[in-house]
Formats: structure tokens, C-alpha cells, sequence
């Protein structure tokens, strides 16, 4: 139990007011006005105090926490806080009486008041309103009803929560004592509602589409993974609205948006959150001119519906505060042109060495070079060389194709695109979109590759994406913006975490569920057959993916050859002894790993998980038409001299760790 010693006095105070036959939580409260409406009220139609006390008429009700009280002899001055502000109470002794107990019992009003009620109560009081001789509307109060007692102390003395962290953690505390909080998430409020006022005026939809997808896409990023125990399949927390909403207009939308929560299992800084908000909208036949014009209008418009200005003060990325007028030409720059500008380097021209150069020059770690892509290293060089010197509102035009895998190359080794950026920040992502499925696809394949190869970011091959292209998608421009980092940048804070009402953080260690205790093996070196079975459940496994295109009778023979395959290959790893009694004398027993069979759509899907088990090192034997002649030598050579593209794979088997394993097969189906 809570051993705080004010905890416990509050608690006790608690008790004395349910002895005391009056509930300490209320059922609610009817109030006639809120703290700002009360203190409006044109004071020459107030009576004085004398003549309140003397004749009551209790025509004002209010609600809301007891956030100061001080007392001077028979009276006490007290402050109110609602959604609204706060405003001046005034508690009389004789006068002011506790809901519940009878008028004249006066010892145990006054001790009520000033004695159990603290600091942090939620009161409804009921009273008529006079103005102190300091000209302060303030409400006598007739009339007090309990409507929460609060058990914790409030911050102390009132100056506010100032610890960033206490902020994020505890917001009520922080949207309670800090008034620029509450302002804050309302703007954010306004900005939503004006995001979507112009979207509607444009005869855009607003719709709803999956969190849990069965795989991700949209954007280049690392996933966030949970398993669905109804259906017994790993699905994975989007990472982008984009694919889900392309669909719809392949369905026949032609103009649809959404606000959404999105999630990447990425690092943390203050321009990023794993879980964050994001609006995307796509419109068919419009093109990325018409997207770029219509971006500035709707920024424009909704900063003027907000703030009632077009010219905001922002902090740029070295929190440093600038003016920016967003109400005068936005700039159109080209991302070559930039890198050309400022970090002198052609990005259609320059060689390997000199990117990886001139990445390290600009800080890159010397362990991730190798690994990354000309692309990549292209973006790094530009993000730290350019893009904070992009202060006024710019349209970023023609990045390198490679990093914009679903839009529309232009042939020139960038695609159709454009990033707004402000003071550093990039605030919008939008796209000339490609609709060629077959270009899709290759460039899809290629992302798998690059997975493959080391890059957790890349995007896989999104076949239920790829198929509703293939029915046609219409010609269309796409647009993106995190509402967090709009709504960050325009009130000028430096991390989105401030703009957010609860992020996400690391549960303090009283909060966080007690670790299991590690389950220890029984020290003996043969296990019963029960026993192993159960560690192999743990431990490994085999995972067998066929082409469901391939006739049954070719699958079963594909299957037996590919156990057969990795048990030989693994040796004792595949067996274990089982002494059990039979006439006293003890018998070897060969038991199996657990064998799961998923499907696969095609012979593509079963080459790509070959070179992902391949690269990552997992044991694995595959099986193909040519395999399926004959195991002669001469067969078994002519398979090896076959090229890559020419093999029509009938199926793969892979034996390992299900954290090696389930990575590799969770988008897969069991197969039924």
C-alpha cells in the first residue's frame, strides 16, 4: 500500500466524510455556468455580500478542482478551476453549509470545509456572485457538494509541473497547472478540424483502413510485430496509410483521406515517435502541380482558421526561434541542384567512393557505409548538408527514384515527388504515383533484395498491393504530413513528445510488469521423449513453404525429399535417446522437431525467402522442377548449372529457431 504519510492523511480524511454519511464521490453536478461566464457578468447587477447573506438566491452553480485556499478568521478565499479558467470563491462560516448535514449543526460544517477538504478536490458549489473591494467577481458560496475527493497532493505550491518527463508521464498534472499545455492541444484540436473542412470542401471522403495488416508497406521503415491468436498468424502495426488507400481508389474512391495512428519501431529523438499520426490523401487524375497548389492553400487556410495569422514564429532544428510566412511564394528547388549547392556532389555522375567519402565526412558511422545504398547515402549527405539551410516553405523536388519505390520514375534516376520543407523540417512527403504494376513489381522486388542484403527499412513484395494494381489503378497524386511534427513546428516546440497527450514511454520500474522467472532445464543429459518434445517446441523447428500452384502428388514427393534434406544435413541434432523399460532392457527411440507446412502463391515468393535464408545464414533445402526428374549425378549437376531465373521452385524447407524462422514465414498461410 501507498506509504506516503499525506496519502494517508487524505485517506483518512476520506473516512471521516463516508462517518460522516456523505458519499465522497458524487453522482454529478447540474452547473449554470463556467469560471469564465461567472467572472463576465457586468458587475453593477451584483448585490453586495451583506445582502447575499441575509437573502441567498443561489442562482449560480459551478464545478470544477479546489486548486488555492487561504483563510482570514470567519471567511476563506479559495480558487476554481474548469475547461474554462479559474475564478474566485469566498466560503463564510455560518453561511457556507456542506450538502448533506443539517443547517444547524454548525461546528461540523465549518470543521468539514476547512478541515477535510483539500487542495485538488473536485466541489460543485452553489452560491450568488459579488465583487470584492479589489474588483474581483467572486462567488459567496451557499452551498458545497463533494464530488471528488482527491487522495494525492497536487504539484506543490502551484508553479506548475516544469519536469519535461513528469510532463509526459503524468498529463493531467501537466494540462493542470500549465495553461500553455491545454492551449497547445487545442490547437492541435483546430488544426485537425480544419484539415478536415478543406479536404471535405474538395469532395474527399474520409475513411478507415487497417492497423494490423499482414504485412507492411508504404514507407521504408523497421516494424512493429504482434501475434494474433485467433487467427495464429504474426501481423504487423502499419507503418503508412498509402497502400490501403491506393486500393480504395482502384475500387472506384477517386478522392479519399484518413487520419490515423501509424507505427515505426524505430529510434527515438525529438523530431520522431514510434507511434505517431498521420494524414494521407490520395486523388485520382490530379496531377503533383495541382497537389503542390492545393498543399499551400490548405496549410495556408488552416494556419489562418488557427492562429489568425499566415506569418508564425517556429523553432528551427537548432531550436533557435524564426519567422516564416507561410502567406508568401513557397520556393521549388530540385534535390540534385541542392546536393550540386551544398555538399558539390552530382548525384547522377558521382562515383562510390565519393559518396561514402563524403557520408563520413558528414558523420556517418563507418560500420553502416558499406551497408548503405547510394540512394541512402545520397539522402544522408542531403539531410545534413542542404536541408537545414531550407528555411522559408520549399518544395523539394525529384529525389533519387531509388528511395520512392511506389512513385513514378521520371527515367532520369528520380521520380516524380516532391518534400515540403520548413525551417529543416520535412513536413510533407508527396508523389506522382505509379500505377504500372510491372514496374511496381520489379521495383518491389528490388526493396525485397535490398532486405535481403541488410536493410531493415526496405519495403517486401506486397502481393494483395500488386494484384489490385494489376485490375487497374487510375492515374492519381498522393499526399502525407505527420500532423505531430505540423503541429510542433507552428507552436513552436521542439519535441514532438509536447504536442502529443500521452507518448509513448519506458514504464518506470514500479509500473512494469515483474519478469517471468526463467524456466531451468532438468539436469540430465536424456530426456523422456515427452521432454523433448517440449524443448524442441521452444528450441527449433521445421517450416516447410510450397508452391500451392504445384499438383499435389509433386508436393508430397518435393516435401519428403526436403525433410530428408535437412535432417541429413543437421545429423544428431535430428534424433535423441529415449530409454524406456521393455523386459528391463532400455531401447533407443528417434523422435521428430514439430513440422509446419505454409503456402506459398508462387515460385517467386519461395525464391525470395531463399536468398533471405541464404543471407541470414539459416539451414534450409529447396526443391524444383528439375529436381524432379531424378537424383542421378548428371540430373543433380545439370540442376546446378541451371541459371536462377530459369528454376520453377516447387517448394523450400527451412530448420531453425522459431526467433530465426518466424521473421522469414510469418506472411505465409498454413496450408490446408
Amino acid at each position: 500500500m501507498e506509504t506516503n504519510p499525506l496519502f494517508a492523511e487524505r485517506l483518512e480524511k476520506r473516512s471521516q466524510i463516508l462517518s460522516s454519511g456523505i458519499s465522497p464521490y458524487g453522482k454529478g453536478f447540474l452547473r449554470t455556468k463556467n469560471a469564465e461566464d461567472a467572472k463576465s457578468i457586468d458587475p453593477k447587477t451584483l448585490r453586495i455580500a451583506d445582502d447575499i447573506k441575509d437573502s441567498p438566491h443561489d442562482d449560480v452553480k459551478i464545478a470544477g478542482r479546489l486548486m488555492t485556499f487561504r483563510e482570514h478568521g470567519r471567511i476563506a478565499f479559495g480558487q476554481m478551476q474548469d475547461h474554462s479558467g479559474r475564478m474566485q470563491v469566498c466560503f463564510m462560516k455560518g453561511f457556507s453549509l456542506i450538502a448533506g448535514i443539517p443547517e444547524n449543526d454548525e461546528i461540523s460544517h465549518e470543521h468539514f470545509w476547512s478541515k477535510l477538504i483539500d487542495l485538488g478536490d473536485f466541489l460543485g458549489l452553489t452560491g450568488d456572485l459579488f465583487q470584492t473591494k479589489h474588483g474581483e467577481i467572486t462567488l459567496l458560496v451557499h452551498t458545497i457538494e463533494i464530488l471528488a475527493k482527491s487522495l494525492r497532493p497536487l504539484p506543490e505550491k502551484w508553479h506548475g509541473l516544469t519536469d519535461r518527463e513528469a510532463c509526459y508521464r503524468e498529463r493531467h498534472l501537466d494540462l493542470l497547472t500549465n495553461k500553455n499545455t491545454e492551449e497547445r492541444f487545442q490547437v492541435r484540436s483546430k488544426v485537425i478540424r480544419g484539415i478536415r473542412k478543406f479536404l471535405d470542401e474538395k469532395d474527399f471522403l474520409e475513411v478507415e483502413t487497417r492497423i494490423l495488416q499482414p504485412q507492411a508497406g508504404g514507407a521504408l521503415a523497421k516494424i512493429f510485430e504482434t501475434h494474433h491468436n485467433a487467427l495464429d498468424h504474426t501481423f504487423v502495426l502499419r507503418i503508412a496509410l498509402e497502400l490501403d488507400l491506393k486500393i480504395l481508389l482502384a475500387g472506384g474512391m477517386e478522392r479519399v483521406y484518413e487520419i490515423g495512428k501509424c507505427f515505426r519501431n524505430e529510434g527515438m529523438d525529438p523530431s520522431h515517435l514510434q507511434e505517431f499520426t498521420m494524414l494521407e490523401w490520395y486523388a485520382a487524375y490530379a496531377t503533383l502541380e495541382e497537389n503542390m497548389k492545393w498543399t499551400e492553400e490548405m496549410l495556408r487556410t488552416v494556419l489562418y482558421d488557427v492562429l489568425g495569422l499566415t506569418s508564425v514564429t517556429v523553432l528551427d532544428k537548432d531550436e533557435k526561434p524564426v519567422v516564416i510566412n507561410f502567406g508568401g511564394e513557397w520556393k521549388k528547388e530540385r534535390f540534385p541542384d541542392l546536393l550540386k549547392k551544398y555538399a558539390r556532389i552530382d548525384m547522377f555522375s558521382a562515383k562510390r567512393e565519393i559518396l561514402e567519402a563524403k557520408a563520413a565526412e558528414c558523420g556517418m558511422e563507418k560500420k553502416l557505409i558499406g551497408k548503405t545504398s547510394n540512394g541512402n547515402l545520397l539522402d544522408f549527405i542531403y539531410k545534413k548538408t542542404a536541408r537545414p539551410r531550407l528555411i522559408e516553405p520549399t518544395f523539394v523536388l525529384d529525389y533519387p527514384s531509388e528511395l520512392k519505390p511506389l512513385a513514378k520514375p521520371k527515367g532520369d534516376g528520380t521520380a516524380e515527388c516532391y518534400q515540403l520543407i520548413v525551417a529543416g523540417w520535412e513536413i510533407v512527403n508527396s508523389y506522382g504515383e505509379l500505377v504500372d504494376p510491372v514496374i511496381q513489381r520489379e521495383l518491389l522486388e528490388a526493396q525485397a533484395k535490398a532486405k535481403v542484403r541488410g536493410d531493415e527499412e526496405a519495403m517486401d513484395v506486397d502481393e494483395e498491393f500488386l494484384r489490385a494494381m494489376e485490375h487497374g489503378m487510375p492515374p492519381m497524386t498522393g499526399f502525407g504530413m505527420g500532423i505531430d511534427r505540423f503541429v510542433a513546428l507552428i507552436t513552436e516546440q521542439p519535441n514532438l513528445r509536447d504536442v502529443v497527450l500521452f507518448p509513448l514511454m519506458k514504464p518506470q520500474e514500479s509500473e512494469s510488469i515483474p519478469k517471468e522467472k526463467i524456466r531451468m532445464k532438468k539436469p540430465h543429459a536424456i530426456k523422456t521423449n515427452e521432454e523433448h518434445m517440449k524443448a524442441s517446441e521452444e528450441s527449433k523447428k521445421f517450416v516447410a513453404i510450397l508452391n500451392k500452384k504445384i499438383d499435389s502428388g509433386k508436393l508430397m514427393n518435393a516435401l519428403g525429399h526436403m525433410a530428408a534434406g535437412v535432417a541429413g544435413g543437421s545429423g544428431s541434432e535430428m534424433c535423441f535417446l529415449d530409454y524406456r523399460d521393455a523386459d528391463d532392457n532400455p531401447h533407443p527411440f528417434i523422435s521428430h522437431f514439430p513440422f509446419i507446412v505454409l503456402k506459398a502463391d508462387n515460385a517467386n515468393q519461395i525464391r525470395v525467402l531463399r536468398e533471405k535464408a541464404l543471407a541470414l545464414g539459416v539451414e534450409y533445402t529447396d526443391f524444383t522442377s528439375t529436381m524432379a526428374v531424378g537424383s542421378s549425378f548428371d540430373q543433380l549437376k545439370r540442376t546446378k548449372d541451371t541459371k536462377e531465373e530459369d528454376l520453377d521452385y516447387y517448394g523450400i524447407c527451412l530448420f531453425g529457431t522459431s526467433e530465426q524462422i518466424d521473421p522469414l514465414t510469418k506472411k505465409f498461410s498454413l496450408w490446408k
